[in-house]
């Protein structure tokens, strides 16, 4: 099911295009919600993996991978954008709330804006990107069918750059989309 589900995403990318040429002033959040309802929404298609509007979450919780470093030690972790499987789905257990339920897709988005200086937008297209892939490796080991996707969106002129990695498997796939100015 991964080949048909990528072929969606990819999809996305001459939406997401127009979006790079137009060069809004945006923050990741922007950024985030905009490819979720105007680049993504448009392919949902029956019999394709993304096939509701439902199964889209943006900021919504995914188990947390085990032995993750860093000061956050709980068993969640909040992604910015999910693709589950069917609509209303969650990562909670009906048994007990505990988070062990995977989605099909995870991305992570970073994104330099107009308000971000050199050091602040190096820290998030780079070490934000570093940090996101290494969680994506894991968690695509974790989860098995589980598909991650890093997005870096320098969007501090116009027309924005974007690449994008792809994750599976634990192996990351760089430059799976890029543009460039």
């Amino acid at each position: 099911m991964t080949a048909p589900l990528e072929n969606q995403i990819r999809a996305a990318r001459d939406a997401f295009a127009r979006l790079e040429v137009e060069g809004a002033r945006v923050r990741e959040n922007e950024v985030v919600n905009r490819f979720a309802f105007e680049c993504l929404l448009p392919r949902l298609a029956n019999g394709l993996p993304l096939h509701a509007p439902g199964q889209l979450g943006i900021e919504v919780t995914v188990p947390q991978i085990e032995g993750r470093g860093g000061a956050r030690k709980h068993p969640d972790v909040r992604k910015d954008l999910v693709i589950w499987s069917e609509p209303g789905e969650t990562c909670w257990s009906r048994e007990d709330g505990r988070p062990v339920h995977w989605p099909l897709a995870v991305l992570e988005f970073k994104v330099a804006s107009w308000k971000d200086g050199p050091a602040e937008a190096r820290g998030k297209l780079v070490d934000g990107r570093e940090a996101d892939l290494d969680w994506l490796e894991r968690a695509t080991l974790a989860a098995g069918r589980l598909l991650g996707f890093s997005v870096v969106v320098d969007a501090s002129r116009a027309p924005w750059t974007t690449d994008v990695a792809l994750v599976s498997g634990g192996q990351v796939r760089p430059k799976w989309w890029a543009s460039a100015r």
